[in-house]
């Protein structure tokens, strides 16, 4: 749920943050980052269509920070604001 951090694929690991970043690119075809921003979006998502939670409830659940941070981090991934994706996914 929260942002991604750079020492979370290191921890416990001899191994250095662009080493292991380069591997997981190999085994994974992208970058950690990528992939936990892409699963970050799926969880949102699911929150959005599935759920009657506000922006605000998602942005505070999901630790964006602010509501606003939320919903401009979303609009880039999604080319939509989340109301407009609520509403597009319950329409079909």
């Amino acid at each position: 749920m929260e942002s991604y951090r750079t020492e979370w694929i290191t921890e416990g690991l001899p191994y250095g943050h662009d080493y292991i970043s380069r591997l997981f690119k190999q085994c994974f075809g992208q970058s950690p980052r990528d992939y936990h921003n892409q699963a970050r979006l799926a969880q949102v998502q699911r929150l959005l269509e599935e759920t009657e939670l506000s922006s605000t409830a998602i942005a505070e659940r999901m630790k964006f920070g602010s509501v606003h941070h939320f919903c401009k981090w979303f609009k880039t991934n999604t080319g939509l604001q989340p109301g407009a994706y609520r509403k597009r996914s319950r329409f079909l």
